[in-house]
Parts: structure tokens; C-alpha cells; sequence
């Protein structure tokens, strides 16, 4: 009553290698999910040629004609990386360090001037682009 169906019979029927090629595919490099219109960024922030092990990077349109939702782009910092995806424009950037910290309170540790009195700026290119690298200098350093 029952038939016997073997490894092979798989095969043939494409049911592994579909299965194969639905692992595969979800094995490769993970960057941002592309939406149309907007671009994949990727670099690294650095302190004193360290980078930022916690923090944000936030992208700021600097055309206030730029109709994007929520005005603003963010993202997370982990060991001086960030990945981003935005639309192409020239952008004023807000770069946030933070500490550990045993309360709730999490200490900023960067100066104003690389966050909320910023004027670093960066270019989004429309298409693939180079990494857009920060290489923040401390006070003591300049």
C-alpha cells in the first residue's frame, strides 16, 4: 500500500536541491534590505584611530526639502562599524559613543561636537559607493 520512496527519489523530484538552494541563500553576507530608491552605507567611526565599540550614527538630510519619513536616519555602532541604508543626498552626521554602565543611565562620551552641535557631513552617492569612514579626533589629541 505504502511506496517506498528513497534519496534519490528526492533528487529527481528537485525537492533537496531546492531545499539546498534555499539554505544557501540565506547563507550569505547580510547588509541592510535594499528598498528602491535608497542605498546601502557601510563604514567605520573611529576615536583616536580606536573605533567607537557602542554607539549611533545618525544621518540628518541637509536640504530640508527632502521628503523623507521621520526626517532623519539611524543606526547602531558596534566595534567602530555601522550599516545604514538611505536615500542619496548630502547629510549633516551625529555620531554618538556610549559607556557601560551598571544604572540605567548611559553616559554620552563624545564631545557636542560630534554629535549635537555636529557639522561633520557625508555624501550618498545613487549608486554603490565606498565606505564612509569617520576618524574622530579627541580634544587632547588635536
Amino acid at each position: 500500500m505504502f511506496m517506498q520512496v528513497g534519496l534519490q527519489d528526492y533528487f529527481r523530484l528537485g525537492v533537496i536541491p531546492c531545499l539546498l538552494m534555499c539554505v544557501a541563500a540565506g547563507c550569505g553576507s547580510s547588509g541592510p534590505p535594499v528598498i528602491p530608491g535608497m542605498v546601502g552605507i557601510q563604514g567605520q567611526v573611529t576615536v583616536d584611530g580606536a573605533p567607537v565599540p557602542v554607539g549611533r550614527i545618525v544621518l540628518i538630510p541637509a536640504s530640508s526639502g527632502t521628503n523623507v519619513p521621520g526626517g532623519e536616519f539611524a543606526g547602531s555602532i558596534t566595534n567602530g562599524r555601522y550599516l545604514l541604508e538611505l536615500n542619496p543626498g548630502s547629510y549633516r552626521v551625529e555620531i554618538f559613543q556610549y559607556g557601560e554602565s551598571v544604572n540605567e543611565q548611559v553616559p554620552q562620551l563624545l564631545p557636542a561636537e560630534f554629535n549635537t552641535e555636529s557639522t561633520l557631513k557625508a555624501e550618498v552617492p545613487s549608486s554603490g559607493s565606498a565606505p564612509i569612514d569617520f576618524a574622530l579626533q579627541s580634544r587632547s589629541k588635536k
